[in-house]
């Protein structure tokens, strides 16, 4: 009987040791792809400034004034936040089974 239970319980604590660690491994995962998100994000904020900035000298306005810099924030924020509506829009389609 005492067997029967330390068997019973072995099998529980198992279990919930091999969801722990699944758990560990899927937040780890999460933060390595943040991580790399990151960096992505770094690379194309160095290209997107390049190009805003070739544009801006193109229409003759030069300088490195803090105002074309929050005018350039604004836009940016706008479009991304379309970008995260449209995204998140997708993210809840539901997904129908082929027939």
């Amino acid at each position: 009987m005492v067997t029967k239970k330390l068997k019973e319980t072995t099998k529980v604590l198992d279990s919930r040791v091999r969801k722990f660690q699944s758990d560990i491994r899927k937040n780890m995962a999460t933060a390595i792809s943040a991580g790399f998100a990151f960096v992505i994000a770094l690379v194309w904020r160095d290209a997107i400034q390049a190009g805003i900035d070739k544009f801006l000298e193109r229409l003759g306005i030069t300088g490195s004034g803090y105002i074309y810099k929050i005018i350039v924030a604004v836009l940016v924020t706008i479009i991304c936040v379309f970008g995260l509506k449209v995204l998140a829009r997708w993210s809840e389609q539901e997904i129908k089974p082929p027939e």
